[in-house]
């Protein structure tokens, strides 16, 4: 990402994924790490908009923890504790998922979208996650009729 002020904001929620990702002991960093990185910080314009939108962290991470579980159990593992579905701390930096690099791919091309080549913010990020036709995150828009339509137009007019 050049060095530029608008990607100084971006920066930090990039990294913050990386934060979620290994707090959770995930050996990969995806969209949702991404999300939960744009609402750890309340200030932010998107973070404000989902929170808005009743989609604040408590509800995001209620809802992962429920898609996780339902797709285990479409493949016929019964419930589990959720302390026995982390992985091991591996120690090292969690590598870029596909959901994760393809949100940012997305991302730098909303900022293009909305004239600021290069320079990508929070709502940037946070189209880029929505924008995902496949994954987590849409499973979980679908699963709770989120319109993200709706709510990617409200992020464009914050």
């Amino acid at each position: 990402m050049p060095k530029t002020q608008a990607a100084d904001a971006a920066r930090p929620i990039v990294i913050r994924s990386i934060t979620e990702a290994a707090d959770r002991h995930d050996r990969s960093v995806e969209a949702e790490h991404l999300l939960l990185a744009i609402l750890h910080d309340p200030k932010l314009p998107a973070a404000r908009t989902f929170a808005a939108s009743g989609l604040t962290t408590g509800w995001w991470q209620r809802a992962l923890a429920e898609e996780r579980r339902e797709t285990l159990s479409s493949v016929g593992i019964t419930t589990v504790d959720d302390s026995r579905l982390q992985s091991t701390p591996s120690g090292k930096r969690p590598a870029w998922g596909a959901s994760g690099r393809e949100a940012l791919k997305r991302a730098s091309q909303h900022a293009v979208d909305r004239g600021r080549r290069h320079r990508m913010d929070d709502i940037d990020i946070a189209l880029g996650v929505l924008d995902a036709p496949l994954g987590t995150i849409a499973r979980v828009a679908a699963r709770h009729g989120l319109e993200v339509g709706t709510l990617a137009a409200r992020l464009r007019a914050a």
